[in-house]
């Protein structure tokens, strides 16, 4: 994996012995990644350097869309702990075997530490915000981050996805 970073931070991250390159801020980073991962033809994975867990939990859902109904659902739910390219390999896999006819460019993870919430609904949606900590843009994607945001870029990301 390569980490585009700020300048500033450039010596730090290979002094970890990590692939680094100057991307510049948030933004232009993020674009950066994008344009690079579409010029060799590859998915781009965008991840943050302080995601303390990878886990994704399997079970039957929630009758009723009610917070003891939900807790318990998720309480019985098998946890497994993954990877990150885990994650990556299976939210991918999600996408490209989506039933729609246009499948999805992006996918991620629910934003929260608690999923409880998750277990009254549908396992994957199209219609979800998708946090800039951890997304999946698969190859054909054409959109960018607008660069003259500086705050909820990953909101604006997300619904020029949808459209």
């Amino acid at each position: 994996p390569t980490w585009y970073v700020d300048a500033e931070s450039l010596d730090d991250y290979k002094k970890l012995g990590l692939k680094a390159v100057v991307g510049g801020k948030l933004t232009p980073s993020r674009n950066k990644a994008l344009q690079d991962a579409a010029r060799l033809g590859k998915v781009c994975v965008q991840v943050s350097d302080d995601i303390s867990a990878w886990e994704y939990r399997h079970g039957k859902r929630a009758a009723v869309r009610e917070d003891d109904a939900m807790n318990a659902a998720h309480a019985a739910a098998k946890r497994y702990i993954v990877s990150p390219v885990a994650a990556a390999q299976f939210i991918l896999a999600k996408m490209r075997g989506s039933p729609l006819a246009q499948k999805p460019k992006l996918g991620g993870v629910y934003m929260l530490g608690s999923c409880a919430r998750t277990f009254a609904g549908d396992e994957f949606g199209t219609k979800h915000f998708i946090l800039g900590d951890f997304f999946v843009a698969d190859t054909g994607s054409k959109v960018r981050f607008d660069e003259s945001m500086t705050l909820k870029e990953d909101y604006d990301f997300t619904c020029s996805h949808i459209r």
